[in-house]
């Protein structure tokens, strides 16, 4: 995971039995001595606390050790941004995690989708998808255009990207 926020991912991620490890990197100092001082990852039951690692690095810079299952960066405010999907293919090019789940993923497939012109419905989102050329997770899920439509509904207002002709249907 990039970015620890309140760390309600990683404790969440820890919590599940078949994730053996959950590694964090955080840029900001103040934000890793928040949670030290909180105590948030100590609430956990020992099993799942022992599966965390904090580590102090910049997204975009760090690589791992062995291998990865899942990338799931979430580090930036606005939750949308023009270069965003870009952003992600950087470091997933470092990191070669087997899948792939980024803040705000479904409104970025929505504003993709939008620029080349496709509706939201299950051929213009998968037809999105492959060109966003990510391992996302998510899309295989029943009913997953639905969701992009409904995250793309209210939050967007006049965000698409721009050269979208229009917000898609």
């Amino acid at each position: 995971m990039f970015g620890l926020g309140m760390g309600w991912s990683a404790a969440a991620s820890a919590l599940r039995p078949e994730v053996e490890s959950v590694t964090v990197v955080e840029f900001g100092p103040a934000v890793i001595a928040l949670h030290e001082a909180l105590g948030i990852f100590a609430q956990l039951p020992p099993e799942a606390r022992a599966k965390i690692r904090i580590v102090r690095g910049d997204a975009h810079a760090w690589m791992p050790d062995g291998p990865v299952d899942l990338l799931m960066p979430d580090i930036w405010l606005p939750l949308v941004s023009d270069g965003r999907v870009a952003e992600v293919r950087r470091m997933q090019a470092k990191v070669r995690a087997g899948a792939v789940y980024f803040w705000g993923q479904e409104m970025e497939i929505a504003r993709h989708a939008a620029l080349a012109g496709r509706d939201l419905d299950d051929d213009g989102i998968r037809a999105t998808i492959a060109d966003v050329d990510l391992l996302l997770i998510g899309p295989d899920m029943p009913g997953y255009a639905e969701k992009v439509r409904l995250a793309a509904q209210r939050p967007m207002r006049g965000r698409w990207l721009a050269g979208a002709s229009r917000a898609p249907k």
